[in-house]
């Protein structure tokens, strides 16, 4: 089918006759030089804009009007930053110098785009002298408005933003749609949708400037050569960045059989025309063996370099050869010496450049390109099944009338193929389009992956073990203009598993390749880009789930790019690119990195001392010592791989490994991840879905009474704080709001209506523990406690009185569950449930104390005293469900004893019974008799006899008693327990053993 675009560029070819129009024509030689020109509120692709034609290797010289630029404010609000020109407009004597001007877009949303610069007279001026002397001018989006206003665009054919159509044809301009790919009109060059056409849009002027210029061979000229290291980090082994007088750049790199390092980009060093092939030969230190040129008179670029299995290379791209002639898919061989066996030229009358060779398992070869020649319209995917001689089998093309940039290949072990690409298809964007074919290249199946609203592209597939898929590449990350590294996981058959993004606090991240460490451990490597810092080496380390084990940026002096990378035999990653420094020319580098990530996981990670922790070592790669530190004080305890160690003292502790690995020494620190209690535990709530469930149960239907008591401490007040729900009945801690101030609110359903019943102002303090009991009766009477004070209560409306509504199949729910937006953050501890309205005299005499868990009517007492696990022990002897998701942490302790049985008349004398357990540690139960009221002491001794406090003193009636001692913080040993009531003395003998 013909495409629009080949149409132009046929009217571009017959006008290119007449003498005026080349009347100028240049003599190129070097690194080509464009000149970017920024608006006033430059958007967020500009960075997009820059970095193509970075990556092609130009110099790239940024000015405008003012020294720095501002981005639009939705930029500026999203991260991106001002920018600092290399030189302002008026510092320019002549745009004449410049082999190409690229006007970058002004934002549309920011006003009225592009004022700055169509009101500057001498701007204007000095872009007709440029235009009068043939040299390129491309403008994207709204900057063609300032080709309009120094009217450049008469008789010209244009795209541009579909806003400013009326300034375009009035200055005598056809314009060509807002849907349009990037035109080029002599030495015009327009574009539109800058972040969906932004390959394109470089990849225009990349031809504009060959079609205007003239070319010097430069195979006579010296090259500057000087190999030095100038990054250093801890985790780089080695790093070799090649000076040249000419941009270079590494775009691919294979790690040979005979290992050694070889890799493929291109070259203006050297050349014989405008860039050559470039191949490098490395050591595997790093160390640069040879170099290499090859290319015909014009534009030749390589793309990808494979081992042969006849111990050569295959090395693709493309490959223009004369003026104005469209760029054809190439494909040389070499031997190891980077001799040329044979070189091969695939394609028709268009543009078209071949993005990666593979090897399949039958001795042939695959070839991915992306054709402007055949398909369905704009660029289509084409692959080509080559034999060894470089004879094409077969080749297949697909595509839609969109435009799809295709990105990478693999063949399966079943020999079926699989490739992604950027297609324009499915939506306004770009997705990410996965095809798989059979060994024929017949589709099996595709699919795409991204939102409507969203440009997704996909740079690299590899599959895993049990025959997943994962694409890497970048996503945008506002919906607009910013992007973020991300990687697609799929299953056999193409079915989305995940879509996850890294690196959301930068301006940009891409990710350009994807290996496996391990068969459970992928690393993405790329670029992160911010306009502080430039561009730096971006690296993620996941698990097959998509969760981040380790992400890093290595921060590099100037603009640094990583776009192949392979694992050696150690484990270790060697990556290739290109760096731009102050001289603004790139030069291709190769390093190494070491990629281990030490980690670790825990057995257990809260409880009472003594705590046996046992570290399960998880690090990744290849890794050869380690080191241990498991109380954060600086002093390695073990060097074993999974280790074992007892904390005896409670507190938090943050825990340190220390891994090894070619010579580097690589730290993770988890921080405060073992918390040991010292006796006394409780339960945590700071997130959302944080609660403790207690499961449905007939025994659990509270009708007619019902009291729920706890202790809260309310760590942060500033929203709701849900306690208890069942049914229609929920309780909860009102903290700063507009109607209610740190008070307790009461809402329930009986059978006669509604009520909602609140406590007085500031009878909650934040950040103190206190007791709260609430207490229902069927005949009406609602009680609500703090700290054993009865609270005067406030009735919004008429309080019915009855029953409350059946709630047997109800769960409990006590915490965050019950509201899902809120995230409030409190304490609870000692929660008790009774079938019970108890009275204020049986709440004020144990809601400081601990209970026995037998006392009537109780039916929940969770003490939370077990300091870990999600299973939670109820006290009493009921069986019901109850499970918890939440956190542990240290509660305060509650010294006093508690009635077990009060005023029973079974008691005839009083008896102190042994403690138990015994020996202990760190607490143990007292459990004593009184025989009548009376007194009571209980005192705590040394072996010497030396009293050591007192533990309890006060009146207690007759009954039974249950006393919890907690000797956290004691030596280990015999001690004595005292009990006095004044007219007798009980004493008893324990031990604490550590």
């Amino acid at each position: 089918m013909k495409k629009v675009y080949v149409v132009l560029l046929v009217l571009l070819c017959i006008s290119s006759l007449f003498a005026n129009d080349f009347q100028n024509r240049k003599t190129l030689s070097g690194t080509p030089t464009i000149l970017l020109v920024m608006p006033d509120n430059f958007g967020a692709n500009f960075s997009l804009n820059k970095d193509n034609y970075e990556n092609l290797g130009y110099r790239v010289i940024t000015t405008a009007l003012t020294k720095v630029v501002q981005p639009c404010p939705w930029a500026a609000l999203n991260g991106l930053l001002e920018i600092t020109v290399d030189s302002t407009i008026n510092e320019i004597t002549s745009f004449n110098n410049y082999d190409a001007i690229v006007i970058t877009s002004g934002a549309n949303s920011a006003g009225d785009p592009m004022l700055n610069l169509m009101n500057d007279t001498a701007f204007l001026n000095r872009l007709k002298d440029a235009n009068s002397n043939g040299v390129v001018i491309a403008a994207y989006c709204t900057a063609v408005r300032v080709l309009a206003a120094a009217d450049l665009i008469n008789n010209k054919r244009v795209t541009g933003h579909a806003s400013y159509v009326s300034e375009f044809t009035d200055a005598g301009a056809t314009y060509m749609g807002s849907l349009s790919q990037p035109v080029i009109d002599g030495n015009i060059v327009t574009s539109v949708r800058g972040d969906y056409y932004y390959i394109e849009n470089s990849d225009a002027v990349d031809e504009a400037i060959e079609r205007r210029y003239d070319y010097q061979s430069k195979a006579t000229r010296k090259s500057k050569q000087l190999y030095y290291k100038s990054v250093e980090h801890p985790e780089i082994l080695w790093y070799n960045e090649l000076e040249t007088l000419e941009s270079a750049v590494n775009r691919s790199m294979v790690i040979a059989s005979n290992n050694y390092i070889y890799t493929a980009g291109y070259t203006y060093n050297n050349t014989n025309g405008w860039s050559d092939i470039s191949l490098i030969k490395y050591d595997d230190n790093g160390n640069i063996l040879w170099e290499k040129s090859y290319g015909a008179m014009f534009r030749d670029y390589a793309y990808s370099i494979i081992e042969t299995g006849d111990e050569h290379l295959l090395v693709c791209g493309t490959q223009s050869k004369a003026v104005r002639n469209p760029a054809s898919i190439y494909l040389m061989k070499v031997d190891m010496d980077g001799n040329l066996v044979w070189e091969k030229n695939y394609g028709g009358g268009d543009n078209d450049r071949a993005k990666k060779v593979i090897s399949l398992s039958d001795g042939n070869y695959l070839l991915l390109a992306e054709t402007m020649s055949e398909g369905e319209g704009e660029e289509d995917v084409k692959l080509l099944k080559i034999n060894t001689e470089g004879n094409v089998l077969w080749e297949k093309v697909y595509g839609f009338e969109s435009s799809e940039l295709p990105y990478d290949v693999i063949e399966m072990e079943n020999g079926e193929i699989l490739f992604t690409a950027a297609s324009g298809n499915f939506s306004d964007k770009r997705d990410v389009w996965l095809v798989k074919t059979n060994s024929a290249g017949e589709i099996i199946w595709s699919n795409s992956y991204g939102a409507a609203d969203d440009n997704d592209w996909g740079f690299k597939v590899i599959t895993g073990n049990d025959g997943t898929i994962y694409i890497t590449g970048k996503a945008d990350k506002h919906g607009k203009d910013f992007y973020c590294a991300s990687l697609i996981k799929t299953d056999e058959n193409g079915s989305l598993v995940y879509y996850q993004k890294y690196g959301k606090d930068k301006n940009y991240e891409f990710s350009f390749d994807v290996s496996f460490l391990n068969d459970t451990t992928l690393v993405l490597t790329g670029v992160e880009k911010n306009a502080a810092t430039y561009n730096d080496f971006y690296f993620v380390t996941v698990d097959t789930s998509g969760k981040v084990i380790e992400e890093k940026c290595i921060e590099a002096v100037g603009y640094q790019w990583v776009y192949d990378s392979q694992f050696d035999d150690d484990g270790n990653l060697v990556c290739v690119g290109q760096s731009i420094t102050e001289d603004k020319i790139s030069h291709p580098l190769l390093f190494k990195i070491v990629t281990f990530v030490p980690d670790f996981d825990v057995n257990i990670r809260t409880g009472h001392a003594p705590l046996d922790v046992k570290f399960s070592n998880k690090s990744v790669g290849q890794t050869e010592t380690f080191s241990w530190d498991f109380n954060n004080d600086g002093n390695f305890e073990s060097n074993e791989v999974n280790p074992a160690f007892t904390y005896n003292t409670s507190g938090i502790y943050s825990v340190a490994l220390n891994a090894e690995a070619s010579g580097v020494v690589k730290n993770k620190t988890y921080e405060k991840i073992i918390k040991v209690f010292d006796g006394e535990s409780c339960a945590s709530i700071t997130t959302n879905k944080q609660s403790i469930i207690v499961k449905a149960n007939p025994q659990l239907n509270f009708t007619d009474q019902l009291t729920f008591e706890c202790r809260v401490n309310p760590l942060d007040m500033n929203t709701t704080i849900p306690l208890f729900k069942k049914g229609d009945i929920e309780l909860t801690i009102i903290g700063n709001s507009i109607f209610y101030d740190y008070c307790i609110m009461a809402e329930f359903k009986t059978e006669n209506g509604s009520s909602k019943i609140t406590t007085p102002k500031n009878s909650i303090i934040e950040g103190d523990w206190c007791h709260i009991s609430f207490v229902y009766h069927k005949a009406g009477i609602v009680r609500i406690f703090i700290n054993g004070e009865e609270q005067e209560l406030k009735f919004e409306g008429d309080n019915p009185g009855g029953y409350f509504l059946d709630n047997t199949d109800k769960d409990i729910i006590i915490g965050n569950e019950i509201m899902s937006k809120a995230n409030p953050e409190y304490l609870l501890d000692e929660i008790r449930i009774w079938k019970l309205a108890r009275s204020r005299e049986h709440i004020i005499s144990t809601y400081d104390k601990y209970l026995h868990g037998n006392e009537d009517s109780l039916k929940v007492y969770l003490k939370l005293n077990e300091g870990n696990g999600s299973n939670l022990v109820n006290s009493c002897t009921n069986s019901f469900e109850i499970s918890g998701n939440f956190d542990w942490e240290q509660s305060e302790h509650l010294d006093n004893a508690v009635s077990v049985k009060g005023n029973d008349p079974e008691i005839k004398e009083t008896h102190l019974f042994q403690n138990y357990p015994n020996p202990f540690n760190p607490s143990t139960k007292i459990n004593y008799n009184l025989a009548k009221n009376s007194y009571v002491e209980i005192s705590l001794y040394s072996i010497t006899g030396e009293k050591i406090r007192t533990l309890f003193n006060a009146y207690k009636q007759q009954g039974s008693y249950l006393f919890n001692l907690d000797m956290s913080g004691m030596a280990s040993g015999i001690y004595f327990y005292q009990l006095c009531t004044g007219e007798q003395v009980y004493i008893k003998k324990l031990i604490l053993l550590k």
